[in-house]
């Protein structure tokens, strides 16, 4: 078996050697855990002489990793996602309940079409029907999560779901049924019935798959936990070969419907069980380790294990306070250039957020230094269609004649004015706004009515944007939805009012002013990427590493997020801080601001706990004098690359700290600037 376990540690050859039975793995952050997990697949094929293998991942990505690493062994390896292997199972056995021959697989706008005529059917007294099928189809994906039918007891936030959720999901169902048809979330659910129900299927398979692994074990749901019981628990007829790897202090996915529970009780549901953890990181510095280990270790409900490793040295992990947002960004971004200018590239430096709304001070602060960058995992914020659909009704308020932002914003949000309808007025030819003012149909005269009332109404950019989105209604129907995307969107429409506070800070601005800047954000942006700073949230960072990474925004009610300490998830949140920790493999810098323009207004806050929670052994802590210090110093003679005044020198500079003012030359006239506001604007 040496040939197995050439190269792994003492527990990793443990884990490998224990062939039979049940077995749980805890593998911490950066443990090698699929070096050991393919290396046992191995192991079990030669030992054995078996290939009823099977090996769950949840990610394509993963699944093609270990299959690459299985081969290199030579083995005959079942590999693949929940949602690919039930498939399989579905295309031989989904006769059993119902499904025919070639049925299809039924995307998000497949099924809020068949709801949408189910929601019409019912006639069902709801204020907005597009809103309600949204919310209909959030309520049977997660009840699918939780492998719940009809006939489960269904609660949702909104009362009319409640109401009509088991009749709206007898039929949604019925549906399916009847254009052989199934929904992404069925697959998972709809095998788990098929096991449950089917005795002679459930036995085929348990004979099939002798031995199971299943990684990332910490993220699964519970149709997920009962399609392995099914398969494996002894309750059920199963053989018990069942090895599940992961780390409950990486378990960040709640709100996606993963269980915790499901490998805190791991030990419950196989008493017999083995449990080996893996506690050596081959990623990060003892420095940062620590530091992690006595973050996460304030969680009761964990399995105690602290990771080690065998490097030497290591930077301590910087905490530091700013004054503000933009001090913050400015502190970042200079600390990412030591590193450029040490021969090291951008690409090995990430900035992690809590949420996608914090990324703009980030990208403003980038484009202004053009410094390359790349948001992971979500849109560059003023592509974000939130922000585009606001940008089009500026257009339109400006210049009634961009037809393009009209047709794009006349039905947003949703007001019942149809395609047919807008083809209607674009065919009485000229300008089509003018068509629409003179349009029969009164939605449409309506709606015009409203961009009128807009175009003369006075006031700030942000008293502007106040009454753009009272008048049309946007957060109200965004908020009606209650579902994370639409709170998403409701968090970057509030802090598209601070980038306009922002921006008649110094001086009045008008809607035309602004529209031109945000085209310079478009022309600024473009280019090669190949080598650019990652821009990206704490979740989108998951099984990713980086040599810098910046932890930024560790404040009290923005991480941990006001919503997790009220509703008492401050656990969670503290495993996604540790999870962000532990991605950093040399250098962690974790920053903090005193006072932050966030979602429209400004907020004053208390550094994160989780910073406090890192002692003193493991941390090199900047005051924020030293911070201020730092950015304001040598400021004679920088570059200013101001979005509306272009390009110019630092001339003067008086006062300090927040009061610290400069004087800044553009051409043949000066300015004279807030140093605070206009901090990221400053080139090196």
């Amino acid at each position: 078996m040496n040939q197995y376990t050439s190269g792994l540690n003492e527990r990793q050859r443990e884990a490998v050697m224990a062939l039979d039975g049940p077995l749980l793995v805890l593998a911490g952050a950066g443990s090698g855990k699929t070096k050991m997990l393919t290396a046992r697949m191995a192991a079990i094929s030669a030992a054995r002489g078996t290939s009823d293998i099977l090996a769950i991942t949840f990610t394509n990505k993963a699944a093609k990793e270990m299959r690459e690493r299985v081969a290199v062994f030579g083995s005959q390896v079942k590999i693949g996602t929940f949602h690919a292997i039930c498939l399989q199972m579905l295309r031989v056995h989904g006769s059993y309940i119902g499904l025919k021959p070639g049925f299809v697989i039924y995307d998000d706008q497949d099924q809020a079409q068949l709801l949408g005529d189910i929601v019409k059917k019912l006639n069902l007294a709801v204020e907005d029907p597009k809103l309600a099928v949204k919310a209909f189809a959030g309520m049977i994906n997660r009840a699918k999560c939780q492998a719940q039918g009809p006939d489960a007891q269904l609660e949702d936030d909104a009362d009319y779901v409640s109401r009509y959720g088991r009749a709206v999901y007898t039929l949604y169902e019925q549906g399916l049924m009847e254009r052989n048809a199934i929904d992404f979330g069925g697959i998972i659910c709809q095998t788990v019935f098929l096991l449950a129900h089917h005795l002679d299927v459930r036995a085929y398979y348990q004979r099939k798959f002798r031995y199971i692994h299943v990684d990332e074990y910490q993220d699964t749901n519970k149709a997920q936990y009962l399609f392995l019981m099914y398969l494996a628990a002894k309750r059920f007829g199963g053989h018990e070969n069942c090895c599940v790897v992961g780390d409950e202090d990486q378990s960040i996915y709640a709100w996606r419907g993963a269980d915790i529970r499901n490998i805190l009780d791991f030990e419950k549901d196989f008493p017999h069980a083995k449990v080996i953890k893996l506690e050596q990181n081959y990623r990060s510095t003892a420095m940062i380790l620590g530091a992690a280990s006595d973050v996460i270790a304030h969680n009761r409900e964990r399995k105690a294990k602290r990771l080690f490793t065998d490097q030497v040295g290591g930077e301590p992990v910087r905490i530091v306070k700013c004054q503000d947002e933009r001090m913050e960004a400015r502190t970042v971004l200079d600390a990412i250039v030591q590193k450029q200018r040490a021969g090291r590239s951008l690409r090995e430096c990430s900035i992690f957020y809590r949420t996608n709304a914090q990324s703009r001070q980030f990208e403003d602060a980038c484009m202004a230094r053009q410094i390359p960058y790349e948001v992971i995992g979500a849109l560059r914020f003023y592509d974000r269609k939130e922000i585009r659909d606001v940008l089009a009704y500026w257009r339109v308020l400006v210049n009634p004649a961009d037809s393009v932002s009209l047709k794009r914003i006349i039905n947003v949000p949703a007001r019942g004015i149809g395609q047919a309808s807008v083809a209607k007025c674009e065919a009485q030819g000229g300008m089509l706004y003018e068509a629409c003012q003179n349009s029969e149909n009164a939605k449409i005269r309506a709606f015009v009515g409203m961009v009128e009332s807009l175009r003369v109404q006075e006031g700030s950019l942000a008293q502007l944007y106040d009454k753009l989105l009272d008048a049309t209604g946007m957060v109200r129907k965004l908020e009606s939805e209650k579902n994370d995307e639409s709170r998403g969107r409701v968090e970057n429409l509030a802090e598209f009012r601070s980038v306009l506070v922002e921006f008649e800070s110094d001086v009045p601005a008008s809607i035309q002013d602004f529209l031109e800047q945000s085209m310079l954000h478009g022309i600024v942006e473009e280019g090669p990427k190949h080598d650019a700073v990652q821009l990206m949230t704490l979740h989108s960072s998951k099984g990713l590493e980086f040599p810098f990474v910046f932890m930024t925004g560790m404040e009290e009610g923005l991480f941990p997020s006001k919503r997790a300490l009220d509703d008492g998830m401050i656990e969670e949140e503290r495993r996604l801080c540790y999870v962000g920790m532990t991605r950093a493999r040399e250098c962690l810098m974790m920053t903090s601001s005193r006072e932050r323009m966030l979602w429209g207004r400004r907020h004053f806050s208390d550094v994160s706990q989780f910073c406090c929670e890192i002692p003193s052994k493991w941390r090199e802590q900047k005051s924020e004098v030293e911070v201020s210090q730092v950015t304001q110093s040598a400021l004679i003679g920088s570059i200013v690359q101001h979005p509306s005044f272009g390009r110019g020198v630092i001339k003067r500079s008086e006062g300090s700290g927040a009061e610290q003012k400069v004087s800044v030359l553009f051409g043949v006239s000066e300015k004279k600037f807030y140093y605070r506001f206009i901090q990221s604007y400053v080139s090196i």
